[in-house]
């Protein structure tokens, strides 16, 4: 529905990942938005696979609701890519992503805040561009095996104890 106000005013694709119950729930959304021919459902891929397409995107996004999904992986690998991520206050969304830094955080079910973001990134490459370096250099700092297996368990623990 967010991409679906976005439809007459940017250029865009939005590329889904991943199989799962919700697949055919998205791809009827995205009939009913009139973005059919704008959304690609890949599927279940291999790690490699994913990576490439992550490297062609410009920007991730997750709109999750509810507290099935306490740690976003997805947005973590997008960030450790170069992608600056749009993602739903999930989880510990607020401790990955400085608003305006990263990316974006957006209320859970909030279709306008989620679209004014997007409409956000593709209006402003340059912005656009800066997150994706802040992005990069917070997954290497914080997200990366190579910070020590003390201090990952200790953010992991810290996270855990919020």
């Amino acid at each position: 529905e967010a991409l679906g106000r976005l439809r007459g005013e940017h250029d865009f694709e939005y590329v889904v990942i991943g199989q799962g119950e919700y697949r055919d729930v998205l791809a009827r959304c995205a009939i009913e938005a009139g973005i059919a021919d704008r959304v690609h459902f890949k599927g279940a891929l291999g790690q490699d696979e994913v990576a490439t397409i992550m490297r062609e995107c410009h920007l991730a996004v997750l709109a999750s609701h509810g507290t099935f999904e306490t740690t976003a992986i997805f947005i973590r690998e997008a960030m450790a890519t170069g992608l600056p991520a749009i993602m739903s206050d999930i989880g510990d969304a607020q401790s990955m992503i400085r608003d305006g830094i990263e990316g974006y955080v957006t209320p859970q079910r909030d279709v306008a805040a989620l679209s004014e973001r997007i409409k956000r990134c593709l209006a402003d490459r340059q912005a656009l561009q800066q997150m994706s370096i802040a992005a990069h250099r917070k997954a290497r700092a914080e997200y990366s095996s190579a910070i020590g297996p003390e201090r990952l368990l200790s953010h992991v623990t810290s996270r855990m104890a919020e």
